[in-house]
């Protein structure tokens, strides 16, 4: 993860080949692959893919609307369990390892 400014950061997935999980499966069909350029809106939060491969995102860009960017906070599963990820300043990175979750993704 990548902190581009106050309410914008970038999620990249390096390594591992990316394969579809059952969320995506649920809201994504098939046979309509994700595309490099599109965008999605939430009440409070933008995303726009900026790289795909096999259909699945691997890079995109994440735009908060939120007025105090305070509120928003970052988990991962960790050591069994949702754990908070401390935000990097910006123009930083972290790196969040893969580590499967309580359904085995």
């Amino acid at each position: 993860m990548t902190r581009l400014g106050d309410r914008s950061f970038e999620l990249e997935v390096l390594g591992a080949e990316r394969r579809t999980t059952d969320f995506e499966k649920l809201y994504r069909p098939a046979d309509e692959p994700l595309q490099v350029g599109q965008a999605f809106r939430a009440e409070e939060l933008g995303v726009s893919v900026l790289d795909v491969r096999d259909g699945l995102m691997t890079r995109a860009r994440f735009e908060l609307s939120l007025q105090d960017s305070g509120r928003a906070c970052f988990a991962a599963w960790r050591d069994g369990q949702v754990r908070a990820v401390e935000s990097p300043d910006i123009g930083k990175h972290v790196l969040i390892p893969h580590e499967p979750g309580p359904m085995g993704m």
